[in-house]
Parts: C-alpha cells; structure tokens; sequence
C-alpha cells in the first residue's frame, strides 16, 4: 500500500516537470525568462515551493527539448524545513508539430539524482497526501488562459526514466526505510492506457539492518479514477543483512483512486529465507489473498480470502480493520488445519524428545476469533503502534487426542487475562514418550492414563506479576486444585499460592514413581496419599514456606507446617508436625512385618506425635515433642546428626508406662511356640547400628511386674552396647539405684547390673517378682553385683556370677510356722500330743547374708535368721533361673515358742536343732532334725545314770 503511494507521488511529480517544461518552450525559445514564472506556477498549484538551481537549456531537433539541474520541492507544512524531493539532473522531450496545435504531447522524460523524503507524523498523515488531495491544474494556453479540459485529457508521454535515485521513509520514530532506486522505466504514458513498467531497486530497513533487492513489472493505468497496476509481478532478493532470503510477489489487480482507496486483486507473495545465525533451518513463507480494499478516508481495510504458509503450516484469516492509520482495531479469526506438530517445533527451533520422531508427533487443528485495538506509539519507540486491547476468544485446538480450548486478552500492551480448559483424555504412546524425556530418570510415563487440565492466567507483562488461578487438574486418579501467583520485590520474586489433592490411588502412584520409589515399599505400604497446603518462595531470601500443611501416606495423616531457608542450596527446615492417632500393630502389617509378640495383646494399639523440628544439614533436632502411645505420655527433645551413621540425643520424660505390655510374656504366661521374657535375644544388631545418647524419666514404671517410681537413668548405645548409668527409681516404699550394662556384640555377650536397693517392702515386691501372693513380708536392703554371660536374657541368668548382700527385719514368712513344726516334730519323737494348731506363719527380726554367685548359683555361709524364740544360722545355696533352694541351717532355741503343747521343748532351750531348707522360693519346705539333740540327750542320761550309779557304790 505505502509502495503504491510513493509510486503515485513520483509519477505526480514527473508529470508536474513535463508540464512546467512544455509551458515554457510554448511560451520562449530562452526558457530560463520564465524559470520564475513557471516557480509560481507550480507553487500555486501544489503549495509548495519549487527552486530550479541551474539554467534551463532547450534543444529543437530532433525534439524539442529541455534539461535542467538541481531541482527542490518544498515539504509539506509540519514536516519540518527539509525539501520533500529533489533532482540532481532532469530533462524532458517534447513533440514539436502538437505544440503548434497547442498540444503537449511529451517524449521521454528522464530523471537522475531523485531523492524522495516521504514522511509519517504521529498522527498517521503523510507529507504527500495534501499533493494526492489537490492534483496539477490546467496547464496555461499562450496567451496565459486557462484550458477547459483536465490537464490528464492530454497527457500524453512518451516513457518515464529514473535512474541513481533514492527514497527515504521517515515515521516519528525517526528513519525506517531508505529504497535505492536503479532504475524505473515505463512505455508511453495516455490516460486510460495501459503502460508497462519497469523497477530496480534496494530496500533497506535501518531498523532491522536488513536489505531486498526488488525487481518488478507491471502495466499501470493513469485515469481520473486513479492508477491500476495489473499483472504485477516482482522478484525480491536479499542484499544484504540478515535474513537472507528471496522471495516473489504477483498481483492481478492494484488500484490507487484519487481518494487514496487501495483496491487489491488475487495476491500472491512466495518467499524463501535463508538458513543464518539466528536460524539454521531454511524457511519458506508465502501469503496471499483473493481481494483487500483499503480506504484511507473511512480508515478501513477488508482482505477476503487470506491465507498464510510458513514451512508448510497452512493458516486460513479473516480480517477486517478500521480507524487505520493513527488507531487501528482489527477483527478476525485464524484456522490451522492439520498442520504438522513436527514443523512447528522445527519452525520454533526446538527438537523433539529422543526417541520421538518428527513425523510420529503427527498433525494439529487450531482455530479462534481474534480483536486488536492499536495506538500510535510514543516518539522514540521500537514499534509504530502499542496494543491497547488483543483479544483471543473461541480458542480450540486438538493434537493426538487432546483438545484444548479457552480465550484471552492483553490490555495496555501488558495486561493479560486468559483461560484454557483441557478435557479428559487418555495419553496414547506417543504422548508417553514425550512426558517420560521430561521426568526424571526412574519415573515411568505410562502409568499416565486419564488426565485433565483447566486454570485461568493473568499476567502483567511489564511487571512481572504472574497468577494461576482455579487450577483444577485430574491425574492418576485424582482431583488437583490449587493457585499460584509470582509478585515481582525489590530483590527477587515471591511464588505463593496453594495445592490440595484428593486421594491419590498407591497402585497408580507407585506405577507412576517407577524406580523412584524403594523396592522395599510395595503400593499397599504406601497406601493412599493426598495433599493440602499453602505454599510461598521468596527467590530474593531463598527461603520457601508450606502452612497450613497436611498430607496422608503410609496410612498416616499428618499436618503442620514448614519453613525451608536456602532452598537452592543445602537447605534448612524448620517447623512444627502433627501426627494423629495411628495404629503401631496397622503400620507394621502395612510393611508386611510381624507385630512384636506382647504379653499384652492390646498394646501398639494407638499411637500420636507433635513436635517442632529443625533439620540442618544431616541434623535434625526434635523439639517440644510429644508422643502418645497408648496410655502412656512422652514429652521431651530428640536429636540425630549424620546420614548414613546416625548419633542419636535425647532426653524424654514419660508420665507413666507399662513395660511388661510390650515385653514377651513370661514363662507362665506363654503359649506353645511363643517367645518368652528369659528367650528375648540381646539386640546385637540394632546396638550395634546405633549411636544413642541421652536421658530419660518416668513417673511411673511398670517394669518385670515391678511398680517403680520417680524413674530416671542415662542412657548410652554403641559399638554394640548399651549402658543404663544413674539409675534410680522409688520401689515399694524404698529406692534402688545403680546401673544395667548390655553387651551384645563380640563373642561374649553378657549383661551386668550393679546397685543398692534400701527400705524396701518385701511382701508387694516379692508378690509383684513371683507373680503370686507373697511369702515374705518385712523391711528389705539389698547391695547387688551381678554379670552374665550369653546371648539370651536366661542364659546370662544362668551364668550370672557377682556377690550380693542382703539384710531384712520385721517381717513373717508365710507358708510354715517354725516354732508349731519345729514342736510338732519333737513331740513326735517323744510320743507326746501335737502341739495346737497355728497359723502358717513366722515372723522374724532380722534376717540378713551374704551370697557369692557363680554359674547362676547364689551360695551363702554366713546366714543368719533372728526369731522371738530362736537364732537360725546356716548356709547353703539358691539356683537363680530355677529358684531352687537348698539350704542347711542350725535353729538354737532362745526362750519358749510359746504354742500350747510345746512346753515339751522348753529343756531345748539352748540347744541348736538342725534344719533344712528346700523347694522353691515360692514353695519352701523346713524340716527339723531332732536325732542329734534326742541322741544326745540319751547319752547324758546314760552318763548321768550311771554316775549316779558310781556314786552310790562309792559311797557304799
């Protein structure tokens, strides 16, 4: 369109020069008379001023002739003092005999060192168009009168010549394009007739640094209804600059009316780009019409029939516009029909997925309505126009299945608003492979089924702020919806927005993760996952937020939240995590392992965590954390430092526990097959793997059917140890306090536990140790050192050596009674009644030893027993894994029993009787031996009677 334009003002100024040349040999023979009168002429007629610099010179044969030099047409007002043109050399031919008719009728006219400023302001009008608007007047007869007839009734030349010449296009951004003119020839040149034209040229775009070389042909038609170029043809070349390329333009039909209205037949523009640094492919375009008509008075243009092609992607427009030039708003719709999804990325420079060949991505359709409003841009801008408002509306697209559809719009140029809704499809193989080139290594694409995608955007293009609103997204079975914006800061970008999902399947994530996921967690142990959070990363900081968050896994839900600092580095994370009630026994059958034999079948039945956590570089500590496990309470901190070798810190308080529910049961208690308490394996595994340090407190604990108290020790774990170092608990009115000591690895395991035990209740701490009711009651101090050896608790009992002390008092012994057995035997012996019946018990004051222990056997010598009636010594020995008592002891009678029947022994008193002790612990059995006091009583008799006998001789 501006080309036509420009080829109408040079011709009007050629044709304005034959006129002024044919005027003056009309009117002298000497025409530089009237170079000042011919200057006014054509000022008063174009408004413009006309400056002719050298001599006219005339030449009469063969033609009549006239050549001229430095030549200046002034610009239109308002674009500044440049000239609009001028000429360096010009001359025109006229015949001689029509001029005596009063008829010009010119030859050639011929012109060198034309330069033609064409210029645009800011409203969008050209410094030509008041020359288009007015028209040359009627050329003057001889006599100065004006002729009746339009001055193109009797045009009439022979043929046009341009040569060296140039043209200059300027828009209020200053210079865009400067077109070096060759050559422009054309035929004889009469109203209504077709001329045949001929150019030469070299366009320069001084923004883009690009240049064309433009050769074309064409017949142009002069008339008062306009100029009509037909059967244009043009071959465009590139000479220089990037791109390279050639290219070739043909047009049925070009006309320009006097108004300025473009009317443009069948179009055809074919062009081929050159491969180059910014491209290494080449490309073919071409773009054409069936007819487009441009008036510049109503500001419109229609183009019917557009169609576009680049590299074989065909795209079939409708466009129409108004309010061109200063504020164009245009109309329309594009369709893409089958073109090649290979192509596209080949035109966009991407290469497909390895493994994905161009032709298996196959074809797409793409079709939507468009409407632009335009605006002049600011002085000094890289682009003629600004967009006020673009938008996309009746989006739809379809490639392999899946169909997309939405709209948008950009307001202001940077604005922008869109939505897009991606129906549910199936991915087929193709689209599996195009996913699994961009997930990382190990995931498997073609666990992907089902999926769908919707949101809406906004974006402010110069500001940098982007926001995903109304996300919804099914994949592997599940719903996602979330939002997510990115707010430009002083020093980065902050991301915010929020993600939830519904309950993802484990069979489909697992298929998903592939190799991600360990082998030793199969899809049932992983169990259903979802997510809930609001997340923000500020990319200034390099820290990252997740609150509130909530996930499920494992059979687990948990929520809480998270601060990550230093993200893309080695980051640190911090916050607070709360784990609801969950099964123990469940989590365990979830990873396909046994629960624990328990001698309380209801025990790992609920558990429960909240904690504040930190985790910074390979440590984690564990703060304010809470655990419930059953109906016990932990409270405390807990840290880990290291990966691969973790060391483990700790110091935990518990309410209150009861150890024994999560023990084997014991021997009593077992079934056929099951693991009993003395069976338990030392863990020489587990302590060795783990590094452990720290203290823990119980406020109550029930431990080997023990109720202790007010618990606390210090514990240590390594190298295949464990060490239970001040320990202390209040017992049964008493307290014990020493030190347990595990050593399970090496060739000799063992167990070793030193540790006094002051004022205890012998009679709960014996019921609570044999699990029956007790047999002994009193006050109890014990002072233990003990160590076994062997890889089972029973083992390490029966191997246990060490030595122990004892002492108790004010107590009884259920079970016998003493003095009653003791009376009832000797009155056996001497045939005299049975002493009353008494309960079976025997109190005592003290009674108190020692033992050393070796091979499981607690042998004692020096043991003593202090009743109201006797003194019991003796020694013997206690099996420890059996109980077994074997003991042999002296009973010296000290004053009456005091049982009626049992005055028969008062004459022991004194005496010692033999005893034995044996059975069990639980079950003990006392039997006296009165054959040596009965024996030794006879022979004092026979000593005595025979005495008396002596006696009685002597004194005979």
């Amino acid at each position: 369109m501006r080309v036509v334009k420009i080829f109408a003002g040079v011709l009007g100024g050629i044709v304005l020069l034959s006129i002024v040349a044919a005027a003056v040999l009309v009117a002298t023979f000497d025409p530089n008379r009237y170079k000042d009168y011919v200057t006014r002429w054509a000022e008063q007629r174009t408004g413009r001023e006309l400056t002719i610099g050298s001599d006219l010179h005339l030449k009469l044969f063969p033609w009549l002739a006239v050549e001229t030099g430095d030549i200046e047409i002034g610009n239109a007002q308002g674009f500044g003092e440049g000239p609009f043109a001028t000429i360096e050399r010009a001359s025109a031919e006229v015949k001689l005999w029509p001029l005596l008719a009063k008829r010009v009728e010119v030859g050639k006219i011929d012109i060198q060192g034309l330069q033609l400023n064409l210029a645009v302001d800011a409203s969008g009008r050209g410094n030509w168009e008041d020359l288009a608007a007015r028209g040359p007047e009627p050329a003057p007869d001889a006599g100065g009168a004006q002729a009746g007839s339009s001055w193109l009734d009797t045009l009439d030349v022979a043929g046009v010549e341009v040569t060296d010449s140039s043209l200059r296009w300027s828009d209020a951004t200053g210079l865009r394009y400067a077109i070096a003119v060759d050559e422009i020839s054309s035929g004889p040149i009469r109203p209504g007739q077709p001329t045949p034209l001929h150019a030469a040229l070299e366009v320069r775009d001084a923004a883009a640094g690009w240049a064309y070389s433009v050769g074309a042909e064409t017949e142009a038609t002069l008339a008062d209804s306009g100029v009509e170029l037909r059967d244009t043809s043009a071959t465009i070349r590139s000479a220089g600059g990037t791109p390279q390329g050639t290219g070739r333009l043909t047009a049925a039909l070009i006309a320009v009316a006097p108004d300025g209205t473009v009317r443009l037949g069948e179009t055809r523009l074919e062009a081929t780009l050159e491969p180059s640094a910014a491209s290494t492919k080449k490309h073919d375009l071409a773009a054409g019409w069936s007819k487009a008509a441009y008036a510049p008075g109503a500001g419109t243009l229609e183009i019917d029939g557009l169609s576009t092609r680049i590299d074989g992607i065909d795209a079939a427009w409708q466009v129409d516009a108004r309010g061109l030039p200063a504020a164009p708003e245009l109309d329309g719709s594009v369709r893409i029909k089958a073109a090649s999804a290979g192509a596209v990325l080949e035109l966009l420079g991407l290469t497909p997925p390895a493994g994905v060949p161009p032709a298996e991505l196959g074809t797409f359709d793409l079709a939507g309505d468009f409407r632009t409003a335009l605006a002049s841009s600011e002085p000094g801008a890289d682009s003629g126009y600004a967009i006020k408002t673009l938008a996309l509306e009746k989006i739809e697209g379809a490639w392999r299945g899946v169909k997309i559809s939405g709209a948008g719009s950009l307001e202001g140029g940077n604005k922008l608003a869109a939505r897009f809704e991606i129906p549910a499809f199936t991915a087929d193989d193709t689209l599996r492979k195009i996913v699994a080139a961009n997930l990382p290594d190990g995931m498997n694409a073609a666990a992907l089924q089902r999926v769908a995608l919707s949101g809406r955007v906004e974006a402010d293009l110069d500001g940098g702020r982007f926001a995903l609103a109304d996300a919804q997204a099914e994949l592997l079975g599940a719903k996602l919806t979330g939002s997510m914006e990115a707010v430009p800061q002083a020093n980065g970008t902050l991301y915010r927005g929020a993600l939830k999902t519904s309950r993802f399947a484990p069979d489909a994530f697992a298929a998903f993760l592939g190799k991600n996921l360990s082998e030793k967690i199969a899809p049932s142990e992983l169990g259903t996952l979802s997510l809930d959070t609001r997340f923000s990363y500020d990319s200034g900081t390099d820290s990252a937020t997740l609150e509130p968050l909530a996930f499920e896994a494992f059979g687990l839900s948990a929520s809480g939240k998270l601060t990550a600092a230093n993200v893309t580095g080695t980051p640190v994370l911090e916050g607070d995590a709360q784990l609801p009630t969950f099964s123990p026994r469940d989590l365990l059958r979830r990873f396909g392992q046994p629960a624990p034999e328990t001698s309380d079948p209801k025990a790992l039945q609920k558990a429960g965590i909240a904690t504040h956590f930190r985790i910074d570089g390979g440590r984690g500590r564990f703060t304010n954390m809470t655990l419930a496990l059953d109906d016990s309470r932990i409270t405390g901190e807990f840290t880990v430092a290291g990966v691969r070798n973790p060391d483990y810190r700790f110091a935990l308080a518990i309410d209150r526990i009861d150890a024994d529910r999560y023990l084997p049961p014991p021997q009593s208690q077992a079934k056929a097959g099951q693991t009993t308490a003395g069976e338990i394996e030392l863990p020489a595994e587990a302590l060795s793997n783990l590094t452990l340090d720290g203290t823990l407190k119980v406020g109550q604990l029930k431990l080997a059917n023990l109720d202790l108290a007010e618990v606390s020790t210090g514990i240590a774990v390594g190298n295949g140890e464990a060490h239970l170092s001040n320990a202390g608990a209040k017992l049964y009115g008493g307290r014990f306090d020493g030190a347990f000591d595990v050593k399970a690895a090496g060739k000799e395991p063992g167990l070793t536990l030193t540790g006094k035990a002051a004022g205890l209740d012998l009679a709960p701490l014996i019921a609570a140790l044999t699990r029956s009711p007790a047999n002994f009651s009193g006050k109890g101090d014990f002072d233990l050192r003990l160590a076994g050896k062997g890889a089972t608790v029973i083992e390490n009992v029966k191997t246990a050596g060490g030595h122990v002390t004892f002492s108790m008092k004010d107590g009884a012994i259920e079970g016998f009674n003493l003095g009653r057995t003791l009376c009832a035997v000797y009155n056996s012996t001497q045939k005299q009644p049975a002493p009353a019946d008494q309960p079976k018990v025997t109190r005592y004051q003290v009674v108190s030893g020692a033992a050393d222990v070796a091979n499981g056997v607690a042998s004692s010598s020096d043991l003593l027993a202090r009743a109201s009636f006797m003194d019991v010594t003796g020694k013997g020995r206690l099996e420890l894994a059996a109980q077994r008592l074997d003991y042999s002891l002296e009973a010296k009678l000290t004053g009456k029993i005091g049982i009626a029947g049992c005055e028969s022994m008062e004459p022991l008193i004194g005496e010692s009787i033999p005893l034995t002790l044996r059975g069990t612990v639980t079950d003990p059995s006392i039997s006296p031996d009165f054959s040596a006091i009965i024996q030794r009583r006879l022979k004092n008799e026979v000593k005595e009677r025979l005495q008396d006998r002596l006696l009685k001789g002597i004194l005979k």
